[in-house]
C-alpha cells in the first residue's frame, strides 16, 4: 500500500504537502490515510497524483453512524473527538465515484471485528 500520511499524525496540512511531494520527487508509494467525505477534498489528492502518473486506488469504508460515536465514546485523551465532528463529517458525505478518477475503488465493511473488502459497483 504504500507509506502511510495522515493529518492526524503530522499535524498540519504544509507538512502532509510536503510528504507528498517527497513521494512524488521519488516515485514512492504512498497511502493518503484521511477522512475525504467530500469529492472536493478528494480531487486535490487525485488530481496531483495523476498528474505524476501514479495510479490511484480508493477505499470507502463503510460506517454506521451509531458505531461510530459509540467508538469514539470508548476513546480518551486527544483521540476523543467531540460528536459534532462525526456528525458534520456524516452530514457532508459524498459517496466516492470512479468518474472522479480513481483507477480502482473498493467498499469495506466490518464481519465480525474482520474487514470485508468488496469491488465498487457504482450505483
Amino acid at each position: 500500500m504504500g507509506k502511510p500520511i495522515s493529518l492526524d499524525r503530522v499535524k498540519t496540512r504544509a507538512r502532509e504537502l510536503q510528504l507528498i511531494d517527497e513521494a512524488f520527487e521519488h516515485n514512492a508509494d504512498i497511502t493518503i490515510d484521511n477522512t475525504n467525505v467530500t469529492r472536493t477534498e478528494r480531487a486535490k489528492y487525485i488530481g496531483q497524483a495523476k498528474e505524476h502518473g501514479y495510479r490511484v486506488v480508493g477505499y470507502y469504508m463503510q460506517s454506521v453512524l451509531k458505531d461510530c460515536l459509540e467508538r469514539n465514546r470508548l476513546r480518551s485523551g486527544a483521540a476523543k473527538v467531540p460528536d459534532k465532528a462525526i456528525l458534520s463529517k456524516a452530514k457532508l458525505l459524498e459517496m466516492p465515484s470512479l468518474c472522479e478518477g480513481f483507477d480502482e475503488l473498493w467498499y469495506v465493511s466490518m464481519d465480525k471485528g474482520a474487514f470485508n473488502e468488496q469491488t465498487w459497483k457504482e450505483e
